[in-house]
């Protein structure tokens, strides 16, 4: 994505207040994975998602696009941000058990 195509996605966002948007761009611009992945969802077409419920997590998942709903992260490995959401959920002090499968 280009400089101009990051600045156009956070501006023509309505998601966000006027102080999201600037330091969104000021990560963004520095290539900041988090803020690049928050862009890269902003810029994408609007889209209707069909949920059902995951028999590996138990949440609600896209069946399209693979979003949890009402999740930032998840215990299966998926994440808003793009990284690993069993990692960052470990990071954030979660106590998950190991895999027996």
């Amino acid at each position: 994505m280009t400089d101009e195509e990051l600045q156009r996605a956070i501006e023509e966002s309505d998601l966000l207040t006027e102080g999201e948007k600037e330091t969104l761009m000021v990560l963004a611009l520095a290539d900041e994975p988090r803020a690049l992945a928050v862009v890269k969802e902003l810029s994408r077409p609007a889209h209707v998602h069909d949920y059902a419920m995951s028999r590996y997590c138990g949440a609600r998942v896209c069946d399209d696009c693979g979003d949890h709903q009402g999740l930032d992260r998840c215990y299966c490995g998926w994440s808003r941000s793009g990284g690993n959401g069993r990692a960052e959920l470990v990071e954030m002090g979660e106590t998950i058990e190991p895999e027996d499968y």
